[in-house]
């Protein structure tokens, strides 16, 4: 599994993509979006046309990390396409609902708080 805590930010392509572009395919998409420098410490995640696939790109010190994960029965429930944005941001929490196969927004979950010390 993918190790959330060293992970500042994590990128949707919303809508559907070719998962047939190798790791070389998906990071060409990925650098129109975001300078090299900027994309450390994140991932970026692709879905298929029938939302049963999806590719992780993660880049780390010195590569890029490929990571799949594919349904043998249900669907992720991937946003449409934007488009005015092809990327959409979401927390950790997100991805997390997302892999188990829930929606990005929870009618019924916590707030995630933020606490901040007020000495």
């Amino acid at each position: 599994m993918i190790d959330l805590s060293k992970i500042d930010g994590i990128f949707l392509y919303t809508g559907k993509t070719d998962l047939r572009a190798s790791i070389f395919g998906l990071s060409l998409i990925i650098q129109e979006s975001f300078p090299i420098e900027m994309m450390r410490n994140k991932l970026f995640v692709f879905c298929n046309k029938d939302k049963r696939n999806i590719k992780i790109i993660e880049l780390d010190y010195d590569g890029f990390w490929l990571y799949q994960k594919k349904l043998h029965k249900g669907k992720f429930r991937w946003p449409k396409l934007d488009k005015t944005n092809r990327t959409m941001v979401i927390d950790k929490r997100q991805f997390k609902w997302l892999l188990d196969g829930l929606e990005l927004v929870q009618k019924y979950a916590h707030e995630d708080i933020k606490i901040r010390a007020n000495y």
